[in-house]
């Protein structure tokens, strides 16, 4: 998140949060229409997303589909450009 405020020139606060208040938040906001988080949003974001050694020795990996992943600085400037302040009226990264 601060390398996206930073790209697009704008100043947020970023709050860390607590599972438990989390949960409780979840709860609440799950019954509306569209809801900004769920329980089970809650519970996904407690574990880390990584590879498992299994994926890894059976190559079910980016290297083993012949992806080269790319670091999120190359990428994203090139489309977040035009949600800066100034928008497209301002010379766009290279």
């Amino acid at each position: 998140m601060q390398f996206v405020l930073a790209t697009i020139e704008r100043k947020r606060l970023l709050v860390s949060l607590p599972f438990p208040v989390a949960r409780l938040q979840a709860m609440l906001l799950q019954y509306l229409p569209k809801p900004l988080l769920t329980p089970d949003q809650v519970e996904l974001l407690r574990n880390d997303n990584v590879v498992s050694e299994a994926a890894k020795s059976e190559m079910r990996t980016f290297q083993g589909l012949g992806i080269e992943p790319e670091p999120i600085e190359a990428i994203v400037p090139s489309y977040l450009w035009r949600f800066r302040k100034t928008g497209q009226f301002r010379n766009r990264p290279a």
